[in-house]
């Protein structure tokens, strides 16, 4: 008896995400999130869409989390006050000291010392309650990317490359590094900047906190610039990065190929060139980074040097402290900028990726497809891959349920693509398709794709067992149903003589 080590157990099948469960629900929720207008540009739609995106993470019915967002939110506050309070308490502190009037200042130096403390101390619990959150804005994103990618109709899928997919699809940990740098990071420092500001412009001279800020704002603009350029120039590093990507997975799927045709050397040689051509461009964009951090540094040390023209020693020390304390998110958002020239690529693509819509989706009122016959019926079909090429011409005929049709034709007729319409991978161009008298175009996607099946010439073979592999279209079919059916065609016998056959 056959026990199962070559075909594999049955998989186990979650019925919250599994095929088994799958819903006639079309994945449209992108439609309206996402930015697709063609006259902005990459940059303004990135932005904004980075903004909508904030939509997909709002962790709704998850009572803890909602409690751990609330909890940091009011740490990153008091966190927030404390650094404002540092920098003041610091000044008297340093006045009391430069004068030889009074004796050490014990109290405040006591009460400065908690404050740090306290303020290290709420920054690391912060850090700590963000985790949960941070794991779920992952998994959110990466599940519903993926998600969106499934989704996505026949024509996305044929044209592009694996890289381009993998590329995309890598986007969503970057996206989540940069919410959380937003809101643990930049909203914090934007808040404490402008009080700051404030504060300044009323204790001393008003120029004082305008120096400031204009400072920050400078080097902030300045790094903005960097992240814009980066943008650009890794629209070429990315074609770069997802070729040597390409190039390796051919390496990966055709190594028997490459081996049996003795083209090693010849995808190595290929691999090689696609390494230094993008490293080539990494060292470029490597040395204009350095030339505008450079410049940053200048500026944020001119600027301090203005705000010398202090009243007292300890205004001085003030103006120091909130200086070292505004300059590090920027530092931090710099260094980001400067160490993820590959994180632009993918984010663009992720991007790219959630504004795609499918060709193929649900009509308005679509009704699921009845008990079939299987009568099919090709009414004056047409349709083209693009405008220039009609792939099918007025195509009609019939065929009654239980009888076996032949298409011939040459390579490229169009053998395949009849199929692909018969179960709407795309839709016709002209005509209707109908099963037992129900247009297809009419009929519910799932209810119809369910009932049909299409076996191609080029079908994939999952990394899984042979058994998982056979029950793909119906996952919850027993092993006594895949062995009947590996024995309808002739596998069975073949199978048992595997080496773990028995």
């Amino acid at each position: 008896m056959l026990n199962g080590p070559i075909y594999g157990s049955i998989r186990e099948i979650d019925n919250g995400r599994g095929i088994a469960s799958e819903t006639n629900e079309s994945d449209d929720t992108e439609e309206s999130i996402f930015d697709r207008d063609p006259s902005s540009s990459a940059w303004t739609r990135n932005v904004k869409d980075f903004v909508k995106l904030t939509r997909l993470i709002k962790p709704d019915g998850l009572r803890r989390l909602q409690i751990r967002a609330i909890s940091v939110i009011i740490g990153l506050l008091a966190s927030t006050c404390i650094n404002f309070l540092v920098p003041i308490l610091t000044a008297r502190v340093v006045n009391e000291l430069y004068s030889n009037d009074t004796d050490a200042p014990w109290a405040g130096v006591m009460i400065l010392s908690a404050l740090c403390f306290s303020g290290s101390a709420i920054t690391l619990i912060c850090e700590y309650l963000w985790i949960p959150f941070k794991c779920f804005i992952k998994e959110t994103l990466s599940r519903k990317a993926y998600s969106h990618f499934l989704h996505l109709s026949s024509d996305f899928h044929n044209a592009e490359n694996i890289a381009e997919k993998t590329t995309s699809l890598q986007g969503a940990n970057v996206m989540s590094e940069v919410l959380e740098f937003s809101f643990l990071r930049f909203c914090p420092w934007l808040v404490q900047l402008c009080s700051a500001t404030i504060y300044l412009s009323i204790v001393m001279v008003p120029y004082q906190g305008f120096i400031l800020a204009g400072s920050m704002f400078i080097h902030l603009f300045l790094t903005s610039k960097l992240a814009h350029e980066v943008a650009w120039e890794n629209e070429a590093l990315s074609k770069l990065f997802q070729k040597e990507q390409l190039i390796r997975h051919n390496g990966f799927r055709g190594s028997k190929t490459i081996q049996a045709l003795n083209q090693n050397g010849y995808e190595d040689n290929l691999h090689s060139n696609a390494v230094s051509t993008r490293m080539c461009q990494v060292k470029t964009y490597a040395q204009r980074r350095g030339q505008v951090a450079g410049f940053q540094r200048f500026l944020l040390a001119l600027g301090l040097t203005a705000t010398v023209g202090a009243a007292t020693v300890g205004h001085l020390a003030m103006l120091i402290v909130f200086w070292s304390q505004l300059q590090t998110p920027i530092r931090s958002l710099s260094r980001a900028v400067q160490n993820t020239s590959q994180g632009f690529s993918q984010a663009a693509a992720f991007f790219r990726l959630l504004r795609r819509t499918p060709i193929v989706y649900n009509r308005q009122n679509a009704r699921p497809l009845k008990r079939i016959a299987g009568k099919v019926k090709f009414d004056g079909v047409s349709f083209a891959y693009s405008e220039q090429k009609t792939v099918i011409d007025n195509a009609s005929f019939e065929v009654a349920g239980g009888e076996t049709a032949y298409i011939i034709g040459d390579k490229g007729s169009g053998k395949s693509t009849l199929l692909n319409l018969l179960n709407r991978s795309f839709n016709v161009t002209k005509g209707a398709i109908l099963i037992d008298g129900q247009d297809i175009g009419d009929v519910d996607l799932f209810s119809l794709r369910d009932r049909v099946g299409i076996l191609s010439d080029t079908c994939y073979i999952f990394d899984d067992t042979i058994s998982n592999n056979v029950r793909y279209s119906r996952v919850t079919a027993s092993d006594s149903e895949v062995f009947r059916a590996c024995k309808a065609a002739v596998l069975h016998d073949d199978i048992l003589r595997f080496p773990q056959g028995n």
